[in-house]
C-alpha cells in the first residue's frame, strides 16, 4: 500500500550523486601527493608536486627512457674527503656534452685562528678569530688579608707532598668523608711562600689524615709560620678598548662569569663545581701578573739566622736576581751591599732595618743565639823530643785565648815547637789585647741587657770615673796626664809608628788594641793632629803626619824609662826586660785600673746570668776595689801588673760555676788587616787546615781565610796570644793545639753571607697565536671531456662562482672546513622520460626540460642525484588525492569534504537519466547561516525547477514531491572565504509504511567530565539523536517490503563503517532533521505471527538514532 507517513531517514544507499558526474566552478587544491612505488638504478628522484584540483584522486606512471634529450643538467656533487661544505650548479653552457667535472683543493688557505691563552686546564679564546685577539691580556690584582694563625711547621715538607700524617699537620682544617674538599676548608699560606692552599683531614678507619692543595711548588722548611688567608682577586681583562672585570676567587668562580658574560672571550673546555682536590672550584686562582718575589734563598753560616723579611717588590720591578752580600760590621748592625742583574748596585742595607730602594724591599733579621753554657776554647802544646836532655824547654801560653761569634767546633794544630819547660814562664805574659771588632763581639746592645748586669757594669765605670777626673787636668799647657813615665801593663817590646798611614780602620784598630792600657806624656801645647782613633780601652792615640817617620827607622828598643822622665810624641813604647817597673802611684793608678777593669768585666759578661757566680763576681769586685784603695796613698815603690793574676785565677774560678752571655755580631772588610804577615821572622807556625793563615811567636793571632779575591779575611772564630818565654829554645816539630767545643753555630752574620731574592716583572698574561691568515682557496678543475680547465681561486669569506667550465658552478662553506685533497665531482647528463595519468596513454618529454605540467594542477620534475642520476628503466608511481574535490561530495565522511576558497561556487550534476528527486539534503557543511543556496535542475535542462532551502547549522533539506531530473546544479553564495560541504544527496528516503508508533527526539551533549562529586565538563559538541519504534501493539508496523528497504539502508550503513544517515521526523518541518547514527548493532525484528508465512507481513522494529555532534 502507498505510505502516507511524513517520517524519512535518508541514507547514502539510494544516493542518485554516487554514480553522477559533478563538476565544480572552483575547488581547494590538494597537496596531498604519495609515491606509492619506486624501481630505480639511478641516484636522482622524480617529484610530483602542486596544488591538485581534480575532481577525484588519480594516480601518475612514471618511467625513464634514456637518451640524451635536448636538455642538459648537472648531477648532485658528490664531496669526498673532510670538508662538509655544498657545492651547486646553477646552469649549463649552451652546447655542454654529457661528462664528469673534477675540483680537487690544491690549497686551502690559512684560516683565521682566535688568539688563545691556556688557562690552568682549559683555554680561554677571543671570540672573533684574527689578529685583534692577540690585542687581548689578563692582570689580576691579589685583594688578600693574611693574619698569622697558632700553628707553624714542625718538619719540612718536601715539594709535591699533600698527604700527611701525625697531628702535627693538623691545622684547623675540617674532616671530609666522600673525597671531596670540604668548602669550609680555611685557605692558608706557608709565610715566605706565595701559594695558598686548603687544609682539611680525613679518617682512614684509625687516624686522622691531613691533607693540602694543591701540590706545593716549593720545599716548606721546619719552623714556617702558617697565614690564614682571606679575600680574593680582581680579574681585568682587555683587548685595548673594551675592560671587563671580575671579582672570584676560585677558578670556578672566574670561568663561569666568563661563560655568562664576557663579550671578549670565550672558555674551550669544562666548567665544572669539582671540589676534589685539584678541582676549579677549590683552587685559588694561581696567575701573579703583579711584580712579585719569589721565595729567597741564602748562603748564610749562622745556624740562627732567621729567612730574610718583609720581602716586596715594587710595582715596576725588572725580572732579576737581587743579591744582598754582607760586608761586615758590628754584630746586628751589620752593613750589605745590594745589586740587582738588571737595577745594578743599589743602596746598602743594615741589619734589623727595614729597606727599600728601587725594585725591592726587605728586612734583614737580626740574629739571636743562645750562648752554649759548653762553648769552650782551649790550647795545648806538644813539644818536640830534644837531642840533650838538659835542653831548656820553652814554655808556650796563649794570653789572651777567645772565641769569636762564628766560633765552631773544631780542632787546629799549629807545628814547630815542644812544650815548655819549668825554666820558661810564661804565665805572667802577655801579648796584647785581641781586637773584639775582629771576633765580632764588639757592641753590646742594650735593648735586652740584664738589669743586674747593667747595675753592675754601672758601679765599675762610675768608680773608673771618679779615678780618672781625679788623675787629669787640662790647662793652658795642654791636656795633661798626671804621669811622667809611659807604663805599658804586661806588654813586650812593641814597635808603634804614630806617624804612619794604615790600610783600614780595621787595622788601625788592631795597632790600637796592641798598645792597649799605653799612655803617652807629652809637655808643652799639643801638636797639630791630623787624625786620632781609639784603642778598645778607650785611649786615644794621635798621629801627627809631620813626624814622616816609618816603623823602619825605629830603634828595635829603648832603653828603660827613668822616673818622671818625658817622650816626645813619637817615641817608641818600651816594656822592660825585667818583670818590675818603678811607678809614682799617684800617678799610675790609671793603668793599674784599667787593667783590672779589663779582667773582671769580661768575667762579669760571662757569668751574670748565674747567680752563684754573679755572687763570687760580688766578692771579687769588692776586693779590686779594696786593693785600687791601699794605692791612692801611695808612695809605692814597686808594682807588678802579675799582681792581677790573682783576679784572672779568681775569675776562672766563677767561669765554672757559670755560662757564657751569647756573642754579638761581628764585621769584616775585605782586607780586613786582622791577619798580618810578619817577613822579618824566620820561623812560623804552620796550621794542619791550610786554610787558616800560620801564627807567629809572640804576637795576635786572629782565625782568617782567603775570600774569592785571595785577600785575608778574619772568620771571627777565634784569636789568641801566642805568648812564648825563651823564644830560642824553640825547635822544629814543636806543636800546640787549638780546641774549640760546644760551640752551636754563630751568633751574627760575616762577611761573604748572603741572601738572593729572585724578582719576577709586572707582566699581564697575554693571548696569542691570533692570525687572520689567508681564506682564499685554490681548486684544480678537470673535465672527463673538456681536460684541463684553469684553476679557481675561491673565496669562503666571498664566494665567487666558477664559470671557465661548462657549468656555473658555486661552492659555499661547511661547518667542517675543506682540507687539501678534498675532492667534489658532479656529472652533466641528459636523457628522456614517459608518463601518464590513471593509466592513459603514455606521453614523453625531456628527462631536464621545463618542469612538466601534467593538468589538474600537477607538476612532474627530475631532480638530479650523485651520478648517475637516472637510468633506462627508472620508475615512479604517485597517488594525487583529492583532499577537497567534488568527489568527497558523494559520500557522507564527517571531517572530509569538497571545499572551496571564495565566497561563491556552482556545482554541475549529471545524474545520467532522469531520476525522482524529491529531497535534495546538503551535510556536513560549514556554510554560514547568512549564505544563499540555490539548487535547480531539469529532465532536460537546468531550470525547469528550483529550490531555494533555509540555511542553518545543520542538515539542509529541499522537499519536493514527485520531482524529478537529470541535471542538478547547486549555487552557493556567501560563503564568505569559502566553505566547505561533506555531503550532497538527491534522491527519495525511507519512508516508513507508517507512521512510527513512537518516536522520540534526543538533545545530546559531548561533555568530556572530570572527577569528584560535582565534576566540571569540557564541551565538545552537540546534537539531536532519538529512537523510532513501530509496534503492532501500539498500532503501527511496516510492511515486509517496507522493512526489507530499512534493512537495506541499515546494511549498507554498517557496511561503510557506521555512515551517517539524516533523520526527518517530518518533511514538512525539514528544519527539525538531524543527522544521525544508528546506535545499535542489533536490529531486533518481530512478527506478528512470529514469522509464519504471510503474503504481507506486519514488523515491528525499535530503531535507535544517536546524534552526530557538531
Amino acid at each position: 500500500m502507498d505510505s502516507i507517513s511524513v517520517n524519512r531517514i535518508i541514507g547514502n544507499v539510494d544516493n542518485a550523486l554516487r554514480t553522477a558526474t559533478i563538476s565544480a566552478s572552483t575547488q581547494r587544491g590538494s597537496t596531498d601527493i604519495r609515491q606509492t612505488s619506486v624501481s630505480r638504478q639511478g641516484r636522482g628522484r622524480m617529484n610530483l608536486t602542486g596544488s591538485y584540483t581534480g575532481a577525484s584522486d588519480t594516480t601518475v606512471d612514471v618511467q625513464v627512457l634514456g637518451g640524451s634529450g635536448s636538455a642538459m643538467r648537472a648531477s648532485a656533487p658528490v664531496v669526498r674527503g673532510v670538508g662538509n661544505g655544498k657545492m651547486t650548479i646553477s646552469a649549463i653552457a649552451p652546447g655542454a656534452v654529457a661528462e664528469t667535472l673534477t675540483f680537487t683543493l690544491l690549497d686551502a688557505g690559512e684560516p683565521a685562528v682566535a688568539a688563545t691563552l691556556d688557562f690552568y686546564g682549559v683555554t680561554l679564546a677571543a671570540q672573533i678569530p684574527g689578529l685583534p685577539g692577540n690585542s687581548l691580556s689578563l692582570t689580576v690584582t691579589r685583594n688578600l688579608s693574611e693574619a698569622p694563625l697558632s700553628f707553624a711547621t714542625l718538619e719540612a715538607i718536601n715539594k709535591g707532598t699533600v698527604d700527611f700524617d701525625g697531628t702535627q699537620f693538623d691545622w684547623g682544617g675540617p674532616p671530609t668523608s666522600d673525597g671531596n674538599i670540604p668548602a669550609n676548608a680555611p685557605r692558608i699560606r706557608f709565610e715566605g711562600f706565595p701559594q695558598v692552599f686548603r687544609q682539611w683531614k680525613a679518617w682512614t678507619g684509625s687516624v686522622w689524615s691531613y691533607h693540602i692543595d694543591p701540590m706545593p711548588e716549593y720545599e716548606i722548611p721546619p719552623e714556617t709560620r702558617i697565614l690564614g688567608v682571606t679575600g680574593g682577586y680582581t680579574l681585568s681583562l682587555t683587548d685595548g678598548n673594551t675592560l671587563e672585570t671580575y671579582s672570584a676567587v676560585t677558578l670556578y668562580d672566574f670561568l663561569t662569569q666568563i661563560s655568562a658574560r664576557s663579550a671578549l672571550i670565550t672558555v674551550q673546555g669544562v666548567i665544572a663545581a669539582d671540589r676534589a682536590p685539584g678541582g676549579m672550584a677549590i683552587t685559588d686562582i694561581p696567575l701573579r701578573t703583579d711584580a712579585h718575589a719569589l721565595p729567597a734563598t741564602s748562603a748564610i753560616r749562622s745556624i740562627y739566622a732567621e729567612p730574610i723579611a718583609n720581602v716586596a717588590a715594587a710595582a715596576n720591578a725588572p725580572t732579576e736576581l737581587i743579591t744582598i752580600r754582607c760586608q761586615g760590621g758590628a754584630a746586628n748592625s751589620e752593613t750589605w751591599t745590594v745589586s740587582g742583574s738588571v737595577s745594578g748596585l743599589l743602596n746598602g742595607a743594615t741589619t734589623g732595618t727595614a729597606y727599600s730602594n728601587g725594585p725591592i724591599a726587605f728586612e734583614i733579621p737580626r740574629i739571636v743565639a743562645p750562648r752554649s753554657a759548653q762553648a769552650r776554647i782551649s790550647g795545648k802544646a806538644t813539644l818536640a823530643a830534644r837531642t840533650s836532655s838538659g835542653a831548656i824547654l820553652p814554655a808556650i801560653c796563649w794570653s789572651p785565648l777567645v772565641l769569636g761569634s762564628q766560633a765552631s767546633d773544631k780542632t787546629i794544630t799549629f807545628t814547630y815547637k815542644a812544650r815548655p819547660s819549668s825554666t820558661c814562664d810564661c804565665s805572667t805574659m802577655t801579648v796584647g789585647s785581641i781586637s773584639s771588632k775582629c771576633l765580632g763581639l764588639e757592641g753590646v746592645t742594650m735593648t735586652n741587657i740584664n738589669p743586674d748586669y747593667l747595675a753592675r757594669l754601672t758601679a765599675v765605670y762610675t768608680w773608673r770615673d771618679e779615678l780618672v777626673q781625679a788623675n787629669t787636668n787640662s790647662g793652658n799647657n795642654g791636656w795633661q796626664v798626671n804621669v811622667k813615665i809611659i807604663g805599658v801593663n804586661d806588654t813586650p817590646c812593641v814597635q808603634w809608628a804614630i806617624g804612619d798611614t794604615y790600610g783600614s780602620s780595621a787595622m788601625a784598630q788592631a795597632f790600637a788594641d796592641t798598645l792597649a792600657g799605653t799612655k803617652v806624656a807629652i809637655s808643652g801645647s799639643m801638636p797639630n793632629l791630623s787624625a786620632t782613633f781609639t784603642d778598645s780601652n778607650g785611649n786615644t792615640v794621635f798621629i801627627q803626619s809631620s813626624l814622616n817617620v816609618s816603623a823602619q827607622n825605629w830603634p828595635e828598643c829603648l832603653p828603660i824609662d827613668a822616673p818622671n822622665s818625658v817622650l816626645a810624641v813619637g817615641s817608641a813604647i818600651v816594656e822592660p826586660i825585667n818583670s818590675g817597673k818603678v811607678f809614682n802611684a799617684d800617678t799610675s793608678d790609671i793603668d793599674l785600673v784599667d787593667a783590672a777593669i779589663g779582667i773582671i768585666l769580661p768575667c762579669l759578661l760571662d757569668v751574670i746570668d748565674n747567680a752563684d757566680a754573679v755572687t763570687q763576681w760580688d766578692t771579687l769586685w769588692s776586693s779590686v776595689r779594696a786593693d785600687m784603695g791601699t794605692m791612692a796613698g801611695g808612695p809605692y815603690q814597686a808594682s807588678s801588673v802579675k799582681y792581677f793574676a790573682r783576679y784572672r785565677s779568681q775569675c776562672d774560678l766563677i767561669r765554672l760555676t757559670a755560662g757564657i752571655l751569647p756573642k754579638s755580631d761581628a764585621s769584616t772588610a775585605a782586607g780586613d788587616g786582622c791577619w798580618h804577615d810578619d817577613p822579618t821572622t824566620a820561623f812560623w807556625w804552620v796550621p794542619d787546615d791550610t786554610d787558616y793563615p800560620p801564627a807567629f811567636s809572640n804576637q795576635i793571632y786572629v782565625a782568617a781565610k782567603k775570600d774569592g779575591d785571595g785577600v785575608w779575611q778574619s772568620t771571627q772564630e777565634f784569636g789568641f796570644g801566642l805568648a812564648i818565654d825563651c823564644v830560642d829554645k824553640l825547635v822544629d816539630g814543636d806543636q800546640f793545639q787549638i780546641k774549640i767545643s760546644g760551640t752551636g753555630g754563630g751568633a751574627s752574620y760575616v762577611a761573604g753571607d748572603q741572601f738572593v731574592i729572585p724578582l719576577v716583572a709586572a707582566q699581564a698574561a697575554a693571548f696569542s697565536q691570533g692570525t687572520d691568515g689567508s681564506s682564499v682557496q685554490t681548486w684544480t678543475v678537470r673535465g672527463s671531456i673538456s681536460g684541463a680547465l684553469p684553476d679557481w681561486a675561491w673565496d669562503p669569506a666571498n664566494p665567487n662562482d666558477y664559470v671557465n667550465g661548462p657549468a656555473r658552478t658555486q661552492l659555499a662553506a661547511g661547518g667542517i672546513p675543506f682540507e687539501v685533497g678534498d675532492v667534489i665531482s658532479y656529472q652533466i647528463e641528459g636523457g628522456q622520460l614517459q608518463w601518464r595519468r590513471d593509466g592513459g596513454t603514455w606521453q614523453t618529454a625531456d628527462l631536464y626540460g621545463a618542469a612538466i605540467d601534467l593538468g589538474d594542477g600537477l607538476v612532474l620534475s627530475a631532480v638530479p642525484g650523485a651520478a648517475p642520476s637516472f637510468l633506462p628503466g627508472d620508475a615512479w608511481t604517485f597517488d594525487a588525492l583529492a583532499t577537497h574535490g567534488p568527489d568527497r561530495l558523494r559520500l557522507p565522511r564527517i571531517g572530509k569534504g569538497f571545499s572551496w576558497d571564495g565566497d561563491t561556487v556552482v556545482l554541475d550534476i549529471d545524474l545520467g537519466s532522469v531520476t525522482a528527486c524529491p529531497i535534495l539534503l546538503i551535510a556536513l557543511h560549514s556554510l554560514p547561516v547568512t549564505a544563499g543556496v540555490t539548487i535547480s535542475g531539469g529532465d532536460v535542462a537546468i531550470g525547469e525547477w528550483s529550490s531555494n532551502p533555509a540555511i542553518s547549522n545543520g542538515p539542509i533539506v529541499s522537499f519536493s514531491a514527485g520531482r524529478t531530473g537529470r541535471y542538478l546544479r547547486v549555487l552557493v553564495t556567501g560563503a564568505g572565504t569559502g566553505a566547505q560541504i561533506g555531503w550532497l544527496y538527491a534522491g527519495s528516503g525511507w519512508q516508513p509504511t507508517v507512521g512510527a508508533s513512537s518516536l522520540e527526539l534526543v538533545r545530546q551533549y559531548g561533555l568530556a567530565r572530570g572527577q569528584g562529586l560535582n565534576p566540571a565538563a569540557l564541551y565538545r559538541g552537540r546534537g539531536m539523536g532519538g529512537n523510532w519504534r513501530w509496534s503492532i501493539d501500539q498500532g503501527s508496523a511496516l510492511e515486509s517490503d517496507n522493512a526489507d528497504a530499512l534493512i537495506a539502508l541499515v546494511d549498507h550503513v554498517a557496511a561503510e563503517g557506521i555512515e551517517p544517515v539524516c533523520m526527518v521526523p517530518d518533511v514538512r518541518e525539514p528544519g527539525r532533521a538531524a543527522l544521525v547514527l544508528i546506535d545499535t548493532d542489533l536490529l531486533t525484528l518481530s512478527d506478528r505471527v512470529n514469522w509464519q508465512y504471510q503474503s504481507n507481513r506486519l514488523i515491528s522494529v525499535d530503531l535507535p538514532l544517536k546524534a552526530v555532534l557538531a
